[in-house]
């Protein structure tokens, strides 16, 4: 089968077939005359805490049909067979092809990193989900930026973040909880820390990961940041009282400066480790966290779209 070119075996193997949750019965593989045209994966997410499946959520991890004859009619056979696994379990909803956290194979070997849904170029699959009841729900941008021509952007407000906090890197970050731990056990981890230099106290935090440098033809060189929305962001108690009373466009403002200043140091150490590239994944809804990107010198390079299906209970 001409598989799609991201897929290579060693990849498949190490990304995919080494998950402790992998069942070959959620491979769907689709053949005609005995030949393989085509196959579907169907995967689930976790629960909110990250210690064990949630088969509410339900995933199409891959799908993909060889350029055939009457291709819309096996595109329909094969997702009318990965939709029964979702009723088998009782799935709430299906998300497609795998999306940010919820994603649990492909991560790093699919478009986007996986991380982006479905390819904005892909017309084929995405006219495939409409025809099964699925629906764009977050359109997406993946985002890159040139390690090798970026410069530390230095303004008021970064001179001023620079005068009261300091980025530092994590060594051995553990893994938060089993979820992470199983899904991205082929990647190795990265975490940069922004502490306020006055108070000792820890304001927030960048995590990015690459590929495991033993996989061969994974690209480590690039780095991947976990794109949080800016009102996550983890402000300490102590360094929150010890702020002025600002209303909230100012505040809004320190807060994006106190995050250009970490990605920017945190970009920064990442050239030092002979890093070339590093690349994120932001939604239409994250307009703060793209204008810092933006501000750090990223450009949007390919786009896509998170479908969904919600399924009869």
């Amino acid at each position: 089968m001409n598989w799609p070119q991201q897929v290579k075996g060693v990849h498949f193997e190490a990304c995919v077939l080494s998950k402790p949750f992998f069942e070959a019965n959620d491979l769907l593989i689709l053949e005609d005359d005995n030949q393989p045209i085509g196959f579907a994966h169907v995967a689930f997410g976790s629960n909110p805490s990250g210690d064990a499946i949630d088969f509410n959520a339900g995933i199409l991890a891959a799908f993909y049909i060889s350029p055939i004859a009457n291709e819309d009619i096996a595109a329909d056979l094969l997702l009318t067979h990965a939709m029964k696994r979702f009723d088998a379990v009782s799935s709430k909803s299906v998300i497609s092809i795998g999306a940010e956290w919820r994603n649990s194979f492909y991560i790093g070997i699919a478009p986007g990193d996986g991380l982006m849904g479905v390819p904005a170029r892909d017309a084929r699959l995405q006219r495939w989900l409409y025809a099964g009841g699925f629906r764009p729900v977050r359109p997406t941008e993946v985002w890159e930026l040139d390690l090798d021509t970026f410069r530390v952007p230095m303004d008021r407000g970064q001179i001023a973040v620079k005068r009261t906090a300091s980025v530092g890197k994590v060594l051995d970050d553990a893994d938060s909880n089993w979820w992470h731990a199983v899904t991205m056990g082929h990647t190795e981890q990265i975490s940069f820390q922004l502490f306020s230099r006055t108070q000792s106290t820890y304001i927030e935090e960048a995590s990015l990961w690459y590929t495991d440098h033993a996989i061969s033809g994974l690209r480590s060189h690039i780095a991947r940041l976990w794109l949080m929305p800016l009102s996550a962001t983890n402000t300490s108690e102590s360094f929150s009282q010890s702020l002025p009373m600002l209303d909230a466009a100012r505040e809004q403002t320190e807060a994006k400066d106190r995050r250009v200043y970490l990605l920017s140091e945190s970009m920064r150490q990442l050239q030092l480790e002979r890093f070339t590239t590093v690349r994120t994944v932001a939604s239409a809804d994250q307009q703060h966290s793209i204008s810092i990107l933006q501000r750090l010198g990223f450009r949007p390079v390919e786009s896509g779209f998170v479908f969904e299906r919600t399924l009869p209970n």
